[in-house]
């Protein structure tokens, strides 16, 4: 301690700030110098720094231990000469490089708890309160995790209100950081399992959460009001999906990808396919390219690396192929402003066009899995009376339409034809079924039934007569009606006469004859047949093949031989100059054991007449029931009604 070699003697009790004194301070019975004793120097209640430099404790080098700045800062280390806190550690400078392994490239203060115990624990406390609290406060704590190893965790404290202490942050020995979490299985490990959000990311305007409830899976939202979720297993999908979608109440709009199969749902939380739209919007998908030298395009390849294309390119038209380099020579092509497409060639004036320069050579296939129907249907939607067809044609400067077939109408019925078109003029634009014209369409079938062609039958059937005055028709085709024509119907009078001498029939009232009865059948009511009549003389006179005498007597001329059809279906005529229509007929006359022949004597488009031949005589009387005949019509087609 040193030796006091001199002192002054002390008249009064010492001040608070003298720097040393030795005595009592009773002053009783007198101020006296007192021994110096450890026992009697620690008992000092104050010791005060000399002046307003404040207190210092030094080595005998002059360097700091403790300073004691004029304030009550305090300062400790060699730097610590002018303490700007309560407390403050001055190493003064250190220079070595920063070695975690080596404390003292960093150490400024230790705290030691001396003891291998396991899950001991060294920590600094802090308090606020009025007064210090054993059970609560913040702090920073180095807890031992090993009983042998030198090995420790640090753990983070805070004094929750109306609580003890609890840990909030451990970082392990190893390096694992818990927040929330005290035994942390990952670098960064957020949460503790319960349902509140375990991770925050605050903005200006919005607010970020790694969030997780007590159904679902963990996932991030942001704050509060239309909340964007990303999570797994809400919604309806599995614990194990992905979803993000608006607010928790109603999930509106979610994208949710599937554990089981990767699945994406879009407006759907359970998607059927590898990608599920559900919109209320008419565009439910929308895709952009920002460089105006690129297209828009989708590329799809299978796992064997086929790939297609579909494109929109910047000339009209969007682009479906197989090659990333799509030309109008290798790929479907649709016309934007008009719909029209083009497949393998150029677009142009056709809504649909197929251009093709390679094999097979069949061109379009069209196959249906209906067991009952396979149909290709092609209709006009402007007027129920417009031409519907398809026009076949050779890609050639002179006659590119050549044929077509469709459906048109005409005045009032509905048929379907073929026709030749054959005319340098035509295109495929200017192909029509020449107004409805029928007789110069080359064939057509109408509603009704039956193919109409030059060359096919217009009108058909078998006849016989009924006994009477009619005839039985069977296997008819457009016949409205069968009759013996005007004139040559059999001429029976009860009130008329006639005569005969030799040949010749003279009629005694009346002028009953016609030129049109030359070849029928004349009989007398008694004395019998005359034959059949030869020659017309008169109106009054005819000669007859069998030769007698009658006096006067009522006779009876039988039936003509000429028949009229009238048709269901008029004809039309077939080139220039009229009907010209041909008519064949044949049959047997059974009442005269002959066969019978017939010719076309008058042709117009609703009816014609056949005359019937034979070749003897008499002519044949058409209503007898034996006699039999079958004709038919070419070179004709049926109008329209």
């Amino acid at each position: 301690m040193g030796k006091i070699n001199e002192y002054s003697a002390m008249g009064a009790a010492p001040e608070s700030n003298d720097l040393l004194f030795i005595g009592d301070t009773d002053g009783s019975p007198a101020y006296e110098i007192k021994s110096i004793t450890v026992a009697n120097l620690h008992k000092v209640a104050n010791v005060a720094a000399a002046s307003s430099s404040g207190l210092s404790l030094k080595d005998d080098g002059g360097n700091y231990g403790i300073f004691i700045k004029d304030g009550g800062n305090v300062g400790i280390g060699i730097g610590a000469g002018s303490p700007n806190t309560f407390l403050e550690l001055n190493s003064g400078a250190r220079t070595a490089t920063f070695v975690a392994g080596t404390p003292s490239t960093w150490t400024n203060m230790l705290l030691l708890n001396p003891t291998d115990t396991n899950t001991a624990a060294v920590g600094i406390n802090f308090q606020v309160d009025n007064a210090f609290d054993s059970g609560s406060g913040a702090g920073i704590v180095g807890i031992k995790s090993h009983a042998t190893n030198a090995q420790m965790d640090l753990a983070f404290i805070t004094d929750p209100s109306g609580a003890g202490s609890a840990e909030r942050i451990r970082i392990l020995h190893s390096g694992e950081v818990g927040v929330g979490q005290t035994a942390p299985t990952s670098l960064l490990h957020v949460g503790d399992g319960s349902a509140t959000p375990s991770l925050r990311i605050q903005g200006s305007s919005h607010d970020v959460y790694l969030y997780t409830d007590a159904t679902n899976g963990p996932g991030v939202k942001s704050g509060s009001g239309d909340e964007l979720h990303l999570q797994k297993g809400y919604g309806g999908g599995s614990n194990t999906d992905l979803v993000c979608f608006y607010s928790t109440s109603d999930p509106v709009t979610p994208l949710m990808i599937q554990s089981v199969d990767g699945n994406v749902g879009i407006g759907t939380n359970d998607p059927s396919a590898t990608l599920e739209i559900s919109s209320k919007v008419d565009d439910a998908l929308y895709i952009y390219s920002r460089d105006s030298a690129k297209s828009a395009r989708i590329h799809l390849e299978t796992a064997s690396g086929s790939s297609s294309y579909i494109q929109d390119v910047s000339a009209g038209y969007v682009a479906i192929g197989g090659t990333s380099s799509l030309a109008a020579s290798n790929c479907l092509q649709i016309a934007k402003a008009n719909g029209r497409i083009s497949i393998g060639g150029t677009l142009g004036t056709f809504n649909y066009a197929v251009t093709t320069s390679s094999l097979p050579a069949t061109q379009a296939y069209f196959s249906s899995s209906s067991p009952a129907k396979g149909y290709i249907y092609i209709t006009n939607t402007q007027s129920a009376t417009c031409q519907t067809a398809v026009v076949f044609g050779n890609e050639t400067a002179a006659n590119k339409a050549r044929w077509m077939c469709g459906q048109f109408w005409n005045t009032s019925h509905n048929y379907f034809g073929f026709e030749y078109l054959g005319d340098a003029s035509k295109t495929p634009e200017t192909a029509t079924f020449n107004g409805g014209t029928l007789q110069d369409t080359t064939v057509y079938i109408s509603q009704d039934g039956g193919i109409s062609a030059e060359n096919t039958a217009a009108a058909f059937g078998t006849a016989s007569g009924n006994g009477s005055t009619a005839f039985v028709g069977t296997g008819q085709y457009n016949v409205a009606a069968m009759a013996i024509k005007t004139g040559y119907a059999a001429y029976d009078s009860t009130t008329l006469t006639a005569s005969q001498t030799g040949n010749t029939v003279t009629a005694t009232s009346g002028t009953p004859f016609t030129a049109l009865m030359v070849g029928r059948t004349l009989d007398f009511d008694s004395t019998g047949t005359a034959g059949h009549i030869t020659s017309f003389t008169s109106t009054s006179e005819v000669e007859v093949s069998v030769s007698q005498s009658v006096t006067t007597e009522a006779y009876v001329i039988g039936a003509g031989n000429v028949v009229t059809v009238t048709f269901t279906k008029d004809l039309n005529k077939v080139g220039a100059g009229g009907p010209n229509y041909t008519i064949v007929a044949s049959g047997y006359d059974g009442v005269n054991d002959q066969v019978m022949w017939g010719e076309a004597t008058d042709r117009s488009a609703g009816s014609c007449d056949i005359t019937f031949q034979t070749a003897g005589v008499p002519v044949p009387n058409l209503t007898k029931t034996t006699v039999k005949w079958t004709w038919v019509i070419h070179g004709a087609k049926l109008k329209a009604s």
